[in-house]
């Protein structure tokens, strides 16, 4: 089973389950933050430990017309973790975006 969390127009990630495979799939689509949200999760620290939890965690970043975050994990739980993870590092991101753009 995967998950895919993509972003909407409404700044919310969307949550899908995909059957038959153990990938799950996290997609932004194309806005003028996708590059800052890029390099804000590179160096989250958060996103870095959860990289050191999962062991077993293979991801990759694609920069097409939007990214996308490959999760490859043994089971689903994990794979809802990260994602459930993912899903609260974007909405900070978010937040600090919008913070910045009252300013």
């Amino acid at each position: 089973m995967g998950i895919t969390a993509s972003k909407d127009n409404n700044d919310k990630l969307q949550i899908k389950i995909e059957q038959n495979t153990n990938e799950g799939v996290f997609k932004a689509v194309v806005t003028p933050e996708r590059s800052k949200f890029l390099s804000y999760l590179k160096s989250n620290q958060e996103f870095h430990a959860i990289l050191q939890q999962h062991p077993t965690l293979v991801y990759s970043f694609e920069e097409l017309d939007y990214f996308t975050i490959n999760l490859q994990a043994p089971d689903i739980k994990t794979i809802n973790d990260v994602v459930y993870k993912l899903n609260r590092i974007y909405n900070e991101f978010l937040l600090s975006a919008q913070t910045v753009s009252k300013a």
